[in-house]
């Protein structure tokens, strides 16, 4: 069994934006190829949690439908959780067009004993670029079960482990975990990305 998986979540409404995010345009490629081509270079065919896999066919990766609908971003874990080859499942959100292989490898190395390992970039704890242990998948079903989609609820039920950003070298700055959910966000990460260009 390999260690760690990695699992990219395309299943969100994007219900503030005008259109599906994982397919917005950033520096010449959509933003979900930037998430598949980053988690690619360390691990090796990451899965799509999507209930529309025929859009993500252009990729060539295998795509999974949620075992439980309606379930949110939980229920793409759960997923993800159950269809993983791995004891441990890295998940990542499709729309992190900044995520870095050094932060992927930090989270996919670290060999400490935890059920969840997520970070922290001053804003919250980061559910959706966190490792994941086939442990937590009785957990979430329990969750689920109850009616509670909030992914962070099950966490006081496990063993987590908190990385925060401000601990680390300069090099992972807050930007590698920008995220986009409204129009303004997608513009702040246009122009973010022409900074880092230059």
């Amino acid at each position: 069994m390999n260690r760690v998986d990695c699992a990219i979540l395309a299943g969100g409404k994007s219900s503030r934006m005008v259109n599906d995010k994982a397919f917005l345009k950033i520096g010449g490629k959509v933003m979900i190829e930037h998430v598949v081509e980053t988690a690619s270079r360390l691990l090796p065919k990451p899965k799509i949690i999507t209930n529309a896999p025929e859009k993500y066919e252009f990729l060539n990766l295998p795509c999974y439908t949620d075992i439980i609908k309606n379930a949110g971003p939980l229920g793409g874990i759960y997923t993800a959780l159950k269809k993983t080859t791995a004891r441990r499942c890295l998940i990542l959100a499709c729309d992190l067009p900044f995520i870095s292989g050094a932060l992927i490898k930090l989270l996919t190395e670290d060999n400490s004993a935890y059920d969840v390992l997520t970070m922290d970039a001053g804003r919250g704890i980061e559910p959706l670029c966190a490792v994941y242990d086939i442990n937590c998948i009785r957990k979430i079903e329990m969750q689920i079960d109850s009616g509670n989609f909030k992914v962070s609820d099950f966490y006081k039920s496990v063993k987590v482990k908190i990385l925060l950003l401000k601990d680390m070298p300069s090099a992972f700055d807050s930007s590698i975990l920008f995220n986009i959910n409204t129009p303004a966000e997608y513009e702040a990460a246009l122009k973010l990305d022409q900074k880092r260009k230059k």
